[in-house]
This record gives C-alpha cells, sequence and structure tokens, in this order.
C-alpha cells in the first residue's frame, strides 16, 4: 500500500471517531491506465461508518449522504480525503445491516442484487463454503459424494467468477435467474 492509502485510512479512523462526514474524489482507470475521476470529479459525501480488509485492499462502508444510501468505496481509489464539519448520517442503516453478513455477502465488494442461491458442492468444498460464506451456513448431504447449500449473496460477475474457478466443484443451482446470468457470462463475455 502505498502513503496515500495509510494518509486516507488514517483520515477516516479520525472521522469516525470524531462522528464527522468526509469528502473525496473517487476514480476508475481508463483503457490507458489513467485515473478518471468519477461524477465528473464532483466530490463525494460520505458518513464514514467502518472499514473492511478483504482481499488485501481496504474498503470504506459509508453512508452517501447525495444519494442517502448505504455504499462500499475500495480506499486506494479514493483521492483527497478530507473531514468536514457535519456530523455523520445514516447511522439508523448502518445499524440495520448485519455487518459480518455485509462483508460475506459482498464478493470483493463488488455490488449487485442479493439472492438466495442453491448451490451444489462436492463434499470436499465444504472448507471453501465454510470459509465464504461462516459457520452458519446447512449443508445437506446428498450421500453421493455432493452436498446442497443455500446461501444469501450478492450477484456480481465477481461471484460467477469464482464459481468458474472452481471448476464445476460448485455448480449453480438456482434460481433460473442466476443461472441465466452465468449462462449470459459464459456465452457473451468472453467470445467476440
Amino acid at each position: 500500500m502505498n502513503e496515500s492509502v495509510f494518509y486516507a485510512i488514517d483520515t477516516l479512523h479520525n472521522a469516525i471517531s470524531e462522528n464527522k462526514s468526509i469528502r473525496f474524489k473517487y476514480f476508475s482507470w481508463n483503457t490507458k491506465g489513467e485515473e478518471e475521476f468519477r461524477r465528473n470529479g464532483e466530490l463525494y459525501n460520505v458518513s464514514p461508518w467502518a472499514l473492511h480488509f478483504d482481499d488485501e485492499r481496504y474498503y470504506l462502508i459509508g453512508y452517501d449522504i447525495d444519494k442517502k444510501e448505504m455504499r462500499h468505496y475500495r480506499v486506494d481509489k479514493m483521492r483527497g480525503v478530507t473531514i468536514t464539519k457535519q456530523n455523520r448520517q445514516g447511522k439508523r442503516e448502518f445499524n440495520k445491516q448485519d455487518q459480518a453478513k455485509y462483508n460475506e455477502q459482498f464478493f470483493r465488494m463488488y455490488g449487485g442484487d442479493l439472492e438466495t442461491i442453491t448451490l451444489k458442492c462436492k463434499n470436499e468444498m465444504a472448507n471453501v463454503i465454510i470459509d465464504q460464506f461462516g459457520t452458519e451456513v446447512k449443508m445437506r448431504d446428498l450421500n453421493n459424494g455432493t452436498f446442497i447449500v443455500k446461501v444469501d449473496v450478492v450477484v456480481s460477475n465477481q461471484f460467477l467468477s469464482w464459481i468458474i474457478a472452481l471448476e464445476g466443484d460448485i455448480v449453480i443451482v438456482g434460481p433460473d435467474s442466476v443461472k441465466y446470468a452465468m449462462k449470459n457470462l459464459l456465452c457473451n463475455d468472453f467470445i467476440e
């Protein structure tokens, strides 16, 4: 991690402890490998509620004051983080979510629709399922070397790619909308 990320993390911790909102610019990489600011470079107004470390990256879970919803942001893509005089907002929205579940459901913190998905897994994948979704999941043994499990997950291409990377050891049984999303990803996104 570079110095700007450490500075941003320090600022975020201070804002949380002081109960203050923050402002920052947020970017995506363009095809030239350059930072390109989102929202035409306008400042984001966010109430920071928690920092989360996942896949060797820090994420801010915060309340977007302008859009009036909980969001997540990669800290390394935040620029010019400053603390404002405005008190934090969104406490009720933040408290509504179960933080552990929130962290489990977001695959590498990409958004999408939360759905209950049925997976069929080879028995040796039990450890992988528990590592990803926690010990609360209920696995039903099919007595043929496989088990069925239902998990709540935010459906995203990152989740579907995770399934693909497991090379058939875990497959999607339902719902049909997620099976269709997988077929669409495989058929359309990798062939020109």
